[in-house]
């Protein structure tokens, strides 16, 4: 497979629909920390599962899911004491993901891979590329 060099955006916010092929994403995100620091909750090991799934009708209905994995206990930033929490997640045909200005995000193929992307608020944006 192939993968998209991890990088982020400083203003847009990506949004993306698998068309075909298969492969995963992770993505950087100190928001879910900063929940989860505020609920009390986030004992254990490990990492929290949640299954989404989406119906779509077209005569026979099909049900589509997909995993996402939330890793507990992120990295800290040691400069800045910033925290962030690993978002994981397998890609198939009909999954749509939204990556926010600011979270470093990777893309990797498993098969052959047609991602549509668009970003929204891209005056001034600039794309930092992480690796």
């Amino acid at each position: 497979g192939s993968m998209l060099a991890p990088s982020y955006n400083s203003r847009a916010t990506k949004i993306a629909i698998i068309i075909r092929g298969r492969g995963y994403m992770e993505m950087a995100c100190p928001h879910v920390s900063e929940s989860q620091g505020h609920r009390g909750g986030g004992g254990g090991s490990g990492g929290e599962e949640e299954e989404r799934s989406s119906e779509r009708g077209r005569g026979e209905e099909e049900q589509h899911t997909s995993r996402v994995r939330v890793d507990e206990g992120g990295k800290e930033d040691e400069e800045q004491g910033a925290r962030y929490q690993r978002i994981s997640a397998e890609l198939s045909p009909m999954t749509v993901f939204v990556a926010p200005a600011g979270h470093p995000l990777a893309i990797v193929a498993d098969e052959d891979l047609h991602i549509l992307c668009f970003e929204t608020n891209s005056g001034f944006n600039h794309k930092y590329m992480v690796a």
